[in-house]
């Protein structure tokens, strides 16, 4: 049986759904946009309420390393889905890919012991975050910092991190 919950739309059920609402002057309320369909752990919203940025249907997948089928993140724009990434599209280098028995991380911010080795490696203490300007910040388990426009979801910026393993 599938589960509920997942970031592969062949496998989402159910009636899960979020709505934005504006607050007006006189204390009411007005819809601005409803989504459908999926449920995850961790969103960002921008401070106009437009923007949603989506961080798959959870920071660890199932298998062994990112792939096409997994999707990372999600940018909508007043509740339309404007672009999509997946595991494979954002990390890079596998070799960085931190396991468990059955999953996979990809952001480095979301496990404790990958953290530790990333302020080792002298990585910046920035977990995913969305700012005053609308550009959502995101660093991989590979090292790479996205920039991305929250209203497009277009890449506007990557560093890396890190130096690449030697073979």
């Amino acid at each position: 049986m599938a589960s509920r919950y997942s970031t592969r739309p062949d496998r989402m059920e159910g009636s899960d759904f979020g709505v934005a609402y504006a607050v007006e002057r006189d204390g009411s309320f007005r819809k601005l946009w409803r989504v459908k369909g999926w449920a995850a752990p961790c969103v960002f919203i921008s401070d106009n309420g437009r923007f949603l940025v989506r961080i798959g249907g959870a920071v660890d997948e199932i298998g062994e390393q990112p792939c096409t089928e997994d999707i990372a993140l999600t940018f909508f724009r007043d509740g339309v889905i404007q672009k999509q990434y997946s595991t494979a599209d954002l990390v890079k280098d596998v070799e960085h890919v931190p396991k468990s028995v059955s999953h996979y991380f990809w952001i480095y911010s979301f496990t404790p012991q990958f953290l530790r080795q990333a302020r080792q490696a002298g990585l910046p203490d920035d977990p995913p975050s969305l700012d005053s300007s609308n550009v959502f910040h995101l660093i991989t388990v590979d090292g790479i910092h996205y920039e991305f426009d929250a209203a497009t979801g277009k890449i506007q910026k990557t560093t890396a991190l890190l130096t690449k393993r030697s073979s």
